[in-house]
């Protein structure tokens, strides 16, 4: 019976140092987690915040944080990807010659989750993360774009096609010329 309680006596630290280890593990696992959230948060939030991005919605005047303006008037998926026409608007008292609209679809930032959740914790990989790219394409110049106007624009973005979770569409305006309306 002593050694009994003698050997219960050793076994009680032994016990208590397991529970406190397994409550340890458990914390840095539930901790980890949440900080997985997190970080999946601020990287959708500064994925939103980034970028000017439209929908293919035909009639539907869609806004890019600079004012300017993408109305589209035909979209359509065929075999070689996204062909989308409408027109740009230029609200400002801004005169723009020589631009090239740019256009690149991705798939969308939310279903990107797993992939996210897969980096490793505190790398580059998460802080430089980017859903999978699709295809990219540029409008022919449009050679002005006068202050208070519209002008139409014609692209296809290859190897774009018509999915259930959709597509995230990027727009960028390069090479353009700014001065003052006349």
């Amino acid at each position: 019976m002593r050694k009994s309680v003698a050997y219960l006596f050793k076994a009680v630290p032994l016990i208590i140092a397991l529970m406190a280890l397994s409550f340890s593990l458990w914390t840095a696992y539930t901790t980890r987690k949440a900080i997985d959230e997190l970080e999946w948060a601020d990287a959708v939030a500064s994925d939103n915040a980034s970028g000017n991005r439209i929908l293919p919605d035909v009639g539907t005047m869609q806004f890019l944080k600079s004012g300017y303006s993408i109305e589209l008037e035909s979209v359509t998926y065929n075999a070689d990807g996204l062909h989308m026409s409408g027109y740009i608007g230029n609200p400002t008292n801004l005169w723009l010659s020589n631009v090239t609209i740019e256009f690149t679809a991705r798939h969308p930032f939310y279903s990107a989750r797993a992939a996210f959740m897969k980096g490793s914790p505190n790398s580059a990989d998460k802080f430089l993360f980017s859903p999978e790219g699709i295809g990219k394409a540029q409008t022919n110049p449009i050679s002005s774009l006068m202050p208070g106007r519209r002008e139409p624009f014609e692209v296809t973005i290859p190897n774009v096609k018509q999915t259930k979770n959709g597509v995230d569409i990027r727009v960028s305006l390069i090479g353009e010329r700014y001065s003052y309306g006349r």
